[in-house]
């Protein structure tokens, strides 16, 4: 089309000429992701990071949907595994507080046999509204009993040694949504 149809040809314009673009709302305005291929393990129910961390810098009132995916292990007798999705120090995203038992944004549980080892991918997405501002999103996990053994991120309960305990990636992935 000629001038004034209405039709740019986006090659034509050189990054940055054009400025002050309104997105409709619910338009992404920019995806970010963190990854985390190691692994960490924890015992007890104190929470530590699981590695599992991304920044993004937010305009205005604009949303984040946050998205993450945890590869997560637990030897018997640690009964489950919690996650915890954190923005900077504050855990959103959680089940209301029961009697007894601890709060979490993902979770699995073990049936408990001795020797019995399981494996759970724990994920959630949640549309957050932090305000303006760079804010990091991580997740942390812990046991959800009291005593030794472990609860572990990335790898299942087992020697390292054996080719058939395989590592895998986890990730957080952040989208800025338009207001």
């Amino acid at each position: 089309g000629g001038l004034g149809s209405g039709v740019v040809n986006t090659a034509s314009i050189a990054d940055g000429a054009v400025t002050n673009v309104k997105h409709g709302t619910g338009s992404v305005i920019q995806v970010v992701q963190g990854t985390f291929t190691g692994t960490n393990n924890t015992t007890g129910t104190t929470l530590v990071d699981t590695g599992v961390t991304k920044s993004i810098t937010v305009t205005g009132s604009n949303k984040v949907l946050v998205s993450y995916t945890c590869y997560m292990s637990a030897a018997a007798g640690v009964y489950g595994v919690r996650t915890v999705l954190l923005r900077g120090s504050t855990q959103i995203f959680l089940g209301d507080q029961p009697s007894t038992g601890m709060r979490a944004t993902g979770g699995g549980w073990t049936n408990n046999s001795l020797g019995d080892y399981t494996t759970w991918n724990h994920s959630n997405t949640f549309l957050d509204t932090p305000g303006a501002g760079t804010h990091t999103y991580k997740v942390q996990f812990s046991s959800t009993y009291t005593g030794s053994n472990q609860a572990r991120i990335g790898r299942p309960i087992g020697g390292t040694s054996n080719p058939a305990y395989y590592t895998t990636p986890s990730h957080i992935t952040l989208l800025e949504i338009a207001a």
